[in-house]
């Protein structure tokens, strides 16, 4: 069409641009050319979108802090900041722009309102989500007010409401807005309409944060087909859905489909850019496909650069910025770089000193260390650190949510440390059962539950059930995680282990309830041996021996640690 905006080797000069559009604002008022090219209409994105902003944003700086250019030159600018995800630049534009629409126009004018909703949302990119919902429940007032309850304007501002009370870790309430928004864009603008398909997206979100995994994974892989059709598969929504349907794999685990959705994305996230949040987003869950695959020196490669990534992109207190701290320090824990990960959760605890306790993002965070207090083997800490990361997940997501059985799992690894086998025996059996009924027999989550619980049969006397738990859970991760997978040779070894040192010929322990709690598992109760191929398993463990102390010892010497983090 003769500009530069499609093709190969033609390029632009912005400063050409700028010109340009000077002088159509200034001969023909005609504003368009700073946003978009004036021969094919497309608007400019990425750098050049920014510069444009920035030039305009500049020339408006002479007129009065209330003049309507000034106003609008840097909404178009905290627009173009958008979009290539600088969301902690946003913050004072927006503020600024609202303090300048109350002043010239106003507070109930729509400008105003819009501006007001512009800063929530920058809040909550930024992780700021208390100011973020006393502002939006403003917007959404004032535009019902206006408009009515089902006017496109309301279900966007009701929209962003949710997504507050979602990172505010009100997931019931966070829900029910999603539902009931989304709801009314399909109703009214149709499925496939951008604001369906974002509401969709954020009502599987929020089904997982509420561990309802298999309902968030058919809802999210639905809307992702839907999104890839109606955008393709460069455009940066879809990318966002997609990512998500990622972290749901995870959740499954269903690594291998995680890992292979996130390589079918790379010319997308390549489009974005490495600096902006949804690529550092995907990237990352990429990472922990990695970890849950016990690739953990890989893993923590990629880590490293998006931890400083996605603090330079969105602040050290974003919720995404300590989330990555907290799940690299998991990653860390992994590899007995102890010290690291302690450093990374008190960078964790610093960013959220401001959040409530109860939340679950400084839950978390507290379950996170909890472990590595257990790896030190300090075992009355991680107790006490343990029951209150329980009990406070217990309270605000529910007795039965994945996360919380995952760290009844863990307290229950670290009673048996402290010599309270009953009381681990016991909570190690209900929690087995829980996370069976929740995730599903195979889920590597239930099988790494069921070899601590193995262990604890064993200190307690209960060979025979100890042989049968592990051999059941030893037999599946094979299959699922694969024979060289660290969790799995930590299981051939408890196999071996209670082989080695025990006489498996007479009766197992007559502790009430045992035939009951292996019932509830699906194990069998008869016990009177260890599975026929146990040889193989601790043949298995000690030729995986020497790859796990190598691994283990990259990271006790700074001199053979050269590979620099990749991204």
């Amino acid at each position: 069409k003769g500009c530069c905006c499609r093709g190969g080797a033609s390029i632009a000069h912005v400063e050409c641009l700028i010109e340009l559009a000077v002088h159509s604002s200034e001969s023909r008022n005609d504003w368009n050319d700073w946003w978009r090219c004036g021969v094919c209409k497309t608007g400019y994105t990425g750098s050049a979108g920014v510069a444009l902003a920035v030039a305009r944003v500049a020339r408006a700086e002479s007129l009065e802090e209330d003049n309507v250019e000034r106003i609008y030159s840097k909404m178009c600018l905290r627009t173009a900041l958008e979009r290539k995800g600088r969301h902690s630049e946003i913050v004072q534009i927006d503020e600024e722009v609202l303090a300048a629409c109350r002043a010239r126009m106003g507070e109930d004018a729509q400008f105003t309102v819009t501006a007001a909703h512009n800063l929530a949302h920058s809040y909550v990119q930024v992780g700021r989500f208390a100011e973020a919902e006393s502002l939006q429940l403003w917007v959404v007032s004032a535009r019902v007010a206006k408009h009515g309850a089902d006017h496109h304007t309301v279900l966007e501002a009701r929209h962003s409401l949710g997504q507050i009370y979602r990172g505010l870790g009100q997931f019931s309430k966070a829900v029910a807005i999603h539902e009931s928004v989304w709801e009314a864009e399909k109703r009214i603008v149709g499925a496939d309409h951008s604001s369906a398909l974002i509401s969709g997206n954020d009502v599987a979100v929020t089904y997982l944060k509420l561990g309802q995994y298999s309902k968030a994974a058919a809802l999210q892989e639905a809307t992702v087909a839907r999104a890839k059709r109606v955008y393709g598969g460069l455009h940066v929504f879809y990318i966002v859905m997609a990512t998500n349907l990622i972290e749901l794999h995870n959740m499954e685990g269903k690594f291998d489909a995680a890992l292979g959705l996130y390589a079918s994305m790379r010319d997308g996230l390549a489009e974005l850019g490495p600096e902006h949040h949804a690529a550092i987003k995907a990237h990352w869950q990429c990472a922990v496909s990695h970890a849950h695959q016990g690739e953990y020196d890989k893993a923590a490669a990629l880590q490293e650069s998006l931890v400083v990534a996605a603090r330079e992109a969105q602040g050290e207190t974003h919720p995404n910025a300590t989330r990555f701290l907290r799940e690299h320090a998991l990653v860390l824990i992994k590899l007995n770089r102890l010290d690291k990960a302690e450093e990374m959760l008190e960078r964790a605890r610093l960013a959220e000193k401001d959040v409530d306790d109860k939340h679950p993002r400084t839950l978390a965070t507290l379950a996170t260390q909890g472990q590595l207090l257990a790896k030190r083997e300090q075992y009355p800490e991680a107790e006490a650190t343990l029951r209150a990361a329980r009990a406070g997940r217990a309270e605000i997501l529910s007795d039965t949510h994945p996360l919380t059985l995952q760290t009844a799992s863990y307290l229950a690894d670290v009673l048996r440390q402290n010599d309270k086998l009953d009381e681990a025996n016991s909570l190690h059996a209900r929690t087995v059962a829980a996370l069976r009924d929740g995730l599903g027999p195979d889920h590597p989550t239930v099988l790494c539950a069921q070899v601590k619980w193995a262990a604890a049969l064993r200190d307690c006397g209960d060979v025979h059930d100890a042989a049968n738990t592990v051999g059941n859970a030893l037999a599946s991760m094979e299959q699922v995680l694969g024979e060289a997978h660290p969790e799995t040779i930590e299981a051939a070894r408890l196999a071996a282990s209670i082989a080695s040192s025990t006489d498996l010929g007479g009766t197992g322990s007559d502790r009430s309830g045992s035939a009951d709690e292996m019932d509830a598992v699906g194990g069998s109760h008869d016990g009177s041996k260890l599975p026929t191929d146990v040889g193989d398993h601790l043949e298995k463990a000690a030729s995986a021996d020497d790859q796990v102390k190598a691994q283990v010892a990259l990271h006790q010497n700074p001199k053979m640690n050269r590979c620099p983090p990749t991204q």
